[in-house]
């Protein structure tokens, strides 16, 4: 799948699911949440209604205190109430003819502030006695004005007589609320599409970068480790052909003395080749594990060079070689020694394969660009051009005949790049006057005290 392909099927994801969760919560807000609320408010009602009937029950006071207490409602509550005595409280006619109460006017004791809000709450009261005192909190719309209440009728007792007393709360304000909301929800809707995608695509494309680029990271390591067992197998072939031809000739016993001794140590060392190649591809499987991260400790780079240098000391010398080593900078890496040594040994063993009897190879270790490089010159044939941006793959030579005589399978610089990289650092070939130059970089973690005449780039 492409990048394109991930980054349109996020984008449609992303946008639809903002979409519809945007979606789902204002279809929430317009069909629902004035349920919620009107229930969340009538409880409230209820509770505020509680503390409002314990002002007046079992209280003695006077009626101009009655008076006061019934109106202080609307200023703490923003309640409309009624008080009504009970004892004078009948209904007119029978049961069923709900008409109004016996001498409501002069049994009034305090009035709402709206006319039909009294009306409301005297209909409420008859409702009351009809039912026998059972009543509950009810939601009311007035006739006149279209408004919604909330009534509740509770019975106290004031000054030992029975009084009803009805409460009404308008709820007007959510109703308000909500119609404005409806009438602009299509609106926050549409604003919403428009929002979800623009964030959709925000989201797809920090998301789609890292993840291309992780899955890019790894087809190049898939591809890099099918090339890997391909070119081995290749590179096998060959010593195992040799080795299995020997054999059956020996097996045979046709050969003379001579014959069975040479083929006895082409066997040995095909075998020796196969083994060295088994350990170069190890080390290489070892190298590129994620998991293998590198021991790293504060190394003296000039003293593990001049170490190298002596542990390869024979093979420098079997081809007369002339080896400098006389500027190298005094300085400190943070580093796997073990891994740096690596290196070392390759890229000096790989100037050596190049260089011609008698020839000499330069080692310089100099600061640059605030880093230190280590260079390696061996004089010999140029780098092909073409193959500069391959050599430091595996198993690319230049001179395959010449490399596969000394047992060379093309690992060493593949090596050398792969540890290098997983320290920070940066490798490089150059063609110059009758010599090859191989460095690499790494940062320098400090000097000694001995440091003098710093080199620079």
């Amino acid at each position: 799948m492409s990048g394109r392909h991930i980054f349109i099927k996020l984008f449609i994801i992303i946008a639809v699911f903002l979409t519809v969760f945007i979606g789902a919560i204002i279809l929430f807000q317009t069909k629902y949440f004035g349920i919620y609320y009107t229930a969340h408010k009538e409880n409230e009602f209820n509770s505020s209604v509680r503390v409002a009937v314990e002002k007046f029950d079992n209280m003695y006071i006077s009626q101009n205190d009655m008076l006061m207490g019934v109106s202080s409602l609307y200023d703490e509550y923003g309640f409309f109430a009624v008080l009504y005595p009970i004892e004078n409280m009948n209904i007119r006619g029978s049961r069923s003819n709900k008409t109004g109460l016996h001498d409501l006017t002069a049994s009034q004791i305090a009035v709402g502030k709206q006319p039909d809000i009294n009306n409301m709450l005297n209909a409420e009261a008859l409702n009351y006695l009809a039912n026998n005192g059972e009543y509950d909190t009810s939601r009311i719309r007035s006739d006149v004005t279209g408004l919604q209440y909330l009534v509740t009728m509770q019975k106290v007792k004031i000054n030992d007589t029975a009084y009803l007393l009805g409460i009404a709360s308008s709820i007007q304000a959510v109703d308000e609320a909500m119609t404005t909301l409806n009438s602009i929800s299509w609106i926050a809707y549409l604003f919403t599409v428009v929002i979800s995608f623009l964030i959709a695509i925000i989201i797809a494309t920090l998301v789609t970068k890292p993840l291309l680029a992780e899955i890019e990271r790894r087809k190049s390591l898939d591809i890099m480790r099918r090339d890997f067992i391909a070119n081995a197998s290749h590179e096998m072939k060959t010593p195992i052909s040799i080795i299995s031809g020997y054999a059956e000739s020996l097996i045979d016993g046709i050969l003379t003395p001579e014959e069975r001794t040479e083929y006895e140590n082409s066997i040995y060392d095909e075998s020796q080749k196969i083994g060295k190649l088994v350990r170069d591809m190890l080390e290489v499987a070892l190298l590129q594990n994620e998991k293998n991260l590198p021991k790293k400790e504060k190394i003296r780079l000039d003293e593990l060079i001049r170490k190298t240098i002596s542990r390869l000391e024979k093979q420098i010398e079997a081809k007369n070689i002339v080896i400098d080593y006389n500027h190298l900078l005094p300085v400190y890496i943070t580093a796997d020694e073990s891994m740096i040594e690596t290196v070392l040994v390759n890229l000096i063993t790989n100037a050596a394969s190049h260089t011609s009897e008698y020839g000499k190879i330069t080692i310089n270790l100099k600061e640059y660009d605030i880093k230190v490089r280590f260079e390696i010159e061996n004089e010999g044939l140029p780098v092909p051009d073409d193959a500069i941006t391959h050599i430091w793959e595996s198993f690319y030579r230049v001179d395959k005949a010449h490399d596969r005589e000394e047992g060379r399978f093309g690992l060493g610089l593949f090596t050398v790049k792969t540890i290098i990289e997983k320290h920070g650092g940066t490798v490089g070939v150059e063609n110059k006057n009758s010599c090859v130059m191989f460095y690499f970089e790494l940062p320098i973690s400090g000097y000694t005290k001995q440091k003098t005449n710093k080199e620079v780039r």
